[in-house]
């Protein structure tokens, strides 16, 4: 506490992959040659894999999985 008032802590965290040669971008997210969602697009050739709001409780993680390993 600070002053008696309540502090709040607040984190943002985002994982981001460039997209396969061979993935689809339709609308806002990459898709995989085999339509398997990649995820939402950031950057234009980007992907963002896994994200992480804890002040809003907001996340997102990819259905292919957040880690970085299959990317390579």
């Amino acid at each position: 506490m600070v002053g008696g008032e309540k502090s709040e802590h607040w984190t943002n965290f985002t994982k981001i992959v460039a997209a396969p040669e061979d993935a689809i971008m339709e609308a806002v997210f990459w898709y995989t040659a085999h339509g398997v969602e990649i995820g939402p697009v950031i950057w234009g050739e980007f992907a963002t894999i896994q994200k992480v709001e804890s002040g809003s409780c907001d996340y997102y993680i990819s259905p292919t999985g957040p880690g970085f390993g299959k990317w390579n």
